[in-house]
This record gives C-alpha cells, structure tokens and sequence, in this order.
C-alpha cells in the first residue's frame, strides 16, 4: 500500500510545444494579417503626426530668432530713447524759462 500512495503523490510534469498555425482555419491567418497591417498603419500615423510636430518645432525655432533679434532691437532702441530723454531733462533743468512768456507780467491787453 505504501508504494500505491507513493506512486499516486509522485507528480509529473510535461511541457508540450505546439504549432496552432497548421490547425487554425483560415480567418485566424487573416487577423494575423490584419492586425499586423493596423501596426503598420499606426506607425504611419505616427510618423505623420512626428513630421507634422517637426516641421511645427522648426516653424517655432525659426519665429523664437527672429523675436530674440527683434527683442535686442527694441532694447537698442530704449537705451537711446532713455538717454534722449536724460539730456532733455538735463537740458530742461539747468536753462530758465525761455518761452518767451513772461508769467509774472499780468498787464492786461484790452487796456489800451
């Protein structure tokens, strides 16, 4: 009895390898196909949209220099008009009043 349980506890295992590709019918082979072109298809569109984002990144880099120099431009141009307005304040400054108009003369036209 002893060797019956022995026997019956003892547990084989088998692997087996099998080609399901020679048993499938027809419309497995098919989805094979077609699920392969959707990965085709899906790369093309992927490819599309990667071409698509490039050529948008390079229109990107190219507007990004020309703003760059456009922005180097209009700082020039502020640091001159920043100086223009220095001298004119300094000039404004250091002379007297000369309008022509005398504030303090307080005649009247119509008196003559």
């Amino acid at each position: 009895m002893d060797r019956d349980a022995e026997n019956k506890k003892k547990m084989i295992s088998k692997h087996v390898q099998v080609d399901f590709k020679d048993d499938l019918p027809d419309g497995e082979v098919v989805f094979d196909i077609k699920h392969e072109m959707y990965w085709q298809e899906l790369a093309e569109s992927k490819r599309v949209e990667l071409e698509h984002t490039l050529e948008e990144n390079e229109r990107l880099c190219k507007l990004r220099e020309k703003l760059i120099n456009e922005n180097i431009l209009y700082q020039k141009l502020l640091e001159e008009v920043d100086s223009f307005v220095e001298v004119l304040k300094d000039m404004i400054q250091d002379s007297p009043d000369n309008t022509g108009i005398d504030v303090r003369d307080v005649s009247d036209s119509n008196d003559e």
